[in-house]
């Protein structure tokens, strides 16, 4: 279970891609206080730290070996002690969390000419799945 969970987490984090977008002023005057939009197509899913599902993994035990039994072998005495096992807990992606909406809007403060920033939305990173979505037209205005 432990091998498979990583496997897992290891594969959707290839696959989720961080879409990272940036305004840039090529005009010759400053450009005032912005809101962009960006409409990605219905048939691309977006996903956020949201999507994330937390599984918890036990550690696999070191089996006791039938000549090593003694009162010494550490996993006699952990169980004897009542010693709790170890779980790890990790973070993956649910391809079933997506994103509710298709529309992104970045709100951007004055942008001096021939400057470039980025998007940033303060409450979450946006993702999509680079093995799923093919080729796509993003729409977008000001």
């Amino acid at each position: 279970m432990l091998k498979q969970v990583q496997l897992g987490k290891q594969f959707m984090e290839q696959r989720l891609a961080k879409l990272e977008f940036w305004l840039n002023n090529n005009g010759t005057a400053a450009l005032g206080n912005s809101v962009i939009f960006i409409i990605f197509p219905e048939d691309v899913a977006i996903f956020t730290q949201k999507s994330k599902v937390s599984v918890r993994c036990e550690d696999p035990e070191k089996p006791i070996l039938k000549n090593n039994v003694n009162v010494y072998n550490e996993c006699v005495t952990a169980i004897i002690k009542g010693k709790n096992r170890h779980y790890e807990t990790y973070e993956l992606w649910d391809v079933n969390k997506k994103l509710g909406r298709q529309e992104l809007k970045f709100v951007s403060s004055k942008l001096i000419h021939d400057m470039m920033c980025p998007l940033i939305d303060q409450k979450e990173d946006y993702y999509i799945d680079i093995a799923r979505c093919g080729n796509f037209t993003i729409k977008w205005y000001i």
